[in-house]
């Protein structure tokens, strides 16, 4: 984990004494993970602070606790402010459902990422989560990757974005279940599954049993979502906005903004 404990705890409570942990739980009910997960995403994001970042010729690119990128929303630049937290927060959960929207869309079907060709991997629960958490950084490359059965954040930042994500994720699980979240760690290393590090299951006295599923119609519920969002497509160029989605997708398996 690319951060310590100490880091982590700090984060949390800055979150709570800002007002916006009940955002992040009510994105969490409506992206069917846990408060930790998109908690973790954050924490990886921007240590959980409400800024612009990722500058490059001379502009900002990306906006708010979760980096919402202006290739997707190409009004964050107006609309952002230090006190404006809770619709980047919105937003960027829309962009993480969209990638597990893009990842089940692409199944079994052969389909691009920039100028490379693949047919898209079946995932399970736990795949799914794995890759779509992944994609928020490198976009449809961690499917690619995922396909070829190659590691997923080959291609992430450092190499291990989605892995860092769920390290964290487990220690604000922690944080989530000392605040009264019942199971909080339990149901996070149930959605990570497979993937859970074996320290965590221990520590969560985790038992495959009581594993927590996706629900079966998740991608129905992610495609109503993204369908009620209000995303904006860029017209600039695909190489500079690698991982992008918009809320209704033609044609799913032509990817060019991808």
């Amino acid at each position: 984990m690319n951060i310590t404990i100490d880091q982590i705890k700090k984060q949390y409570e800055k979150v709570k004494s800002r007002g916006w942990m009940p955002w992040f739980e009510t994105e969490a009910q409506r992206a069917g993970t846990t408060c930790a997960h998109l908690l973790g995403i954050g924490s990886r994001e921007t240590n959980l602070e409400n800024i612009r970042g990722d500058f490059r010729g001379g502009v900002y690119h990306g906006y708010g606790v979760l980096q919402v990128d202006i290739g997707t929303f190409p009004a964050a630049p107006r609309v952002w402010s230090p006190a404006n937290a809770k619709p980047f927060i919105e937003k960027g959960v829309g962009i993480y459902l969209g990638k597990v929207n893009d990842t089940v869309a692409c199944v079994g079907k052969r389909v691009n990422v920039r100028r490379t060709s693949f047919v898209g991997k079946a995932v399970d629960a736990d795949d799914l989560r794995r890759v779509a958490t992944a994609a928020y950084n490198c976009g449809r490359w961690a499917h690619y990757h995922f396909s070829r059965g190659e590691n997923v954040d080959s291609t992430t930042t450092g190499g291990n974005y989605s892995r860092d994500v769920y390290d964290r994720a487990v220690e604000f699980a922690k944080l989530r279940e000392a605040d009264g979240e019942r199971d909080a760690l339990r149901r996070e290393i149930a959605l990570q599954g497979k993937y859970a590090r074996e320290s965590a299951k221990q520590a969560a006295g985790f038992d495959p049993t009581e594993r927590v599923k996706f629900p079966p119609a998740l991608a129905q519920v992610v495609l109503t979502e993204l369908n009620r969002a209000d995303f904006e497509r860029s017209d600039g160029d695909p190489a500079d906005i690698p991982s992008e989605l918009v809320p209704t997708i033609p044609n799913p398996t032509d990817e060019s903004a991808l």
